[in-house]
């Protein structure tokens, strides 16, 4: 390699190693990978709150069942990151029940469909209590 290449390669990782510095010590989420993904270089405090969201979903039949985020083609996060809208506009989450029949579609039929949020409270490291939120709903219109 010529001394211009060595010097051009120097350069460039010098740069990106300069930009990984940065974004670690100012960044945030929306800079990876340049910047901290902070979701996963924290640990939850011993004494506090947990919540997990969860999709739960009444069948035709009457039975209540939960559905992974998987099954209507999202991840989780894509999930969660709209429960503000769901919840501004509880009507939303009929797209959710589409993107569940195209990707299910010899699964039993939906009637309604629920983001619910399981709320654990801790104290020293120990569950305390736990609460079960309905954070929207939304349910098929008659006949």
């Amino acid at each position: 390699m010529t001394a211009r290449g060595r010097s051009i390669r120097a350069a460039a990782t010098a740069c990106v190693l300069l930009t990984l510095l940065a974004g670690s010590a100012w960044g945030e989420d929306d800079h990876f990978p340049f910047g901290p993904f902070r979701m996963f270089s924290r640990t939850t405090k011993s004494t506090g709150r947990v919540t997990a969201s969860r999709i739960e979903a009444v069948t035709t039949e009457g039975r209540t069942i939960t559905i992974a985020d998987a099954r209507l083609g999202l991840r989780r996060a894509e999930v969660e990151g709209q429960i503000p809208r769901f919840r501004r506009d509880p009507a939303l989450l009929r797209h959710l029940v589409a993107a569940y029949e195209r990707f299910q579609p010899d699964a039993p039929e939906l009637v309604e469909l629920r983001v619910v949020n399981d709320i654990s409270r801790l104290t020293d490291g120990r569950v305390t209590s736990h609460e079960t939120r309905v954070v929207a709903a939304w349910a098929r219109e008659g006949p």
